[in-house]
């Protein structure tokens, strides 16, 4: 059985456009790399609710923004102990 979410927010990283994160009505987040696009590098229920927005931080774009309906504001950094991986 696949399970299917509906993109709520979609955005691609500033500096290496290949990366798109795509917010989903179930509050979930997925990493595509569009270099190889059978499968998300990462995936990740994020919110309670669906994602309303997400935005990288222009100068610091190892940072990621999301926001929800529920009012949820989540600062995501590409650190290694992250659980969202973006990508090199």
């Amino acid at each position: 059985m696949i399970l299917q979410t509906a993109a709520t927010s979609i955005t691609h990283h500033p500096t290496q456009r290949h990366i798109v994160v795509a917010g989903g009505d179930d509050g979930s987040l997925t990493v595509w790399d569009l270099r190889q696009n059978t499968y998300p590098m990462s995936q990740l229920n994020a919110h309670t609710k669906a994602v309303s927005e997400i935005l990288f931080h222009q100068d610091r774009p190892d940072n990621l923004f999301t926001c929800s309906v529920s009012g949820e504001l989540w600062h995501w950094n590409n650190a290694q102990s992250s659980k969202l991986k973006l990508g090199k």
